[in-house]
């Protein structure tokens, strides 16, 4: 019953207005704007760029585990250079989550004024996508 009242009481704290702690989250105040689209691709783009970027992680880390308990000098090598790979990876993967999240603010900051709106547009068979900004 605790856990119950308390998951409530988190949720009234993050649908509690404008200035929630949901506008942190990319694409979930679009989606309550009836901005479907564009709240659908910022929130599916932020999730998969963060949970790569967590992924890429873990896989750097057993790379480098390995590295640290390798004897042999190629292996030595090899498994740092995949660790470095990883970690490189990573960072691209947290690099677009931002870039995503900063799409989202600019989104939140010129959807209430007039003549500024950020577009999303893919064409019926997905073969073409746009994403325009209009000033």
């Amino acid at each position: 019953m605790k856990k119950i009242l308390s998951l409530l009481l988190l949720l009234s704290f993050l649908t509690a207005g404008k200035n929630s702690v949901l506008l942190l989250i990319p694409g979930i105040q679009q989606l309550k704007e009836g901005k479907y689209l564009t709240g659908f691709l910022l929130s599916a783009g932020f999730a998969s760029c963060v949970g790569m970027a967590l992924w890429k992680n873990s896989e750097g880390y057993e790379y480098y585990d390995l590295y640290l308990k390798a004897t042999v000098v190629e292996d030595v090598i090899r498994y740092r250079e995949m660790a470095e790979e990883k970690f490189r990876e990573r960072n691209y993967f947290i690099a677009a989550a931002a870039g995503i999240w900063l799409i989202h603010l600019i989104d939140l900051r010129t959807s209430d004024k007039k003549g500024v709106s950020l577009d999303v547009w893919i064409s019926q068979n997905f073969t073409a996508f746009r994403l325009s900004f209009n000033f």
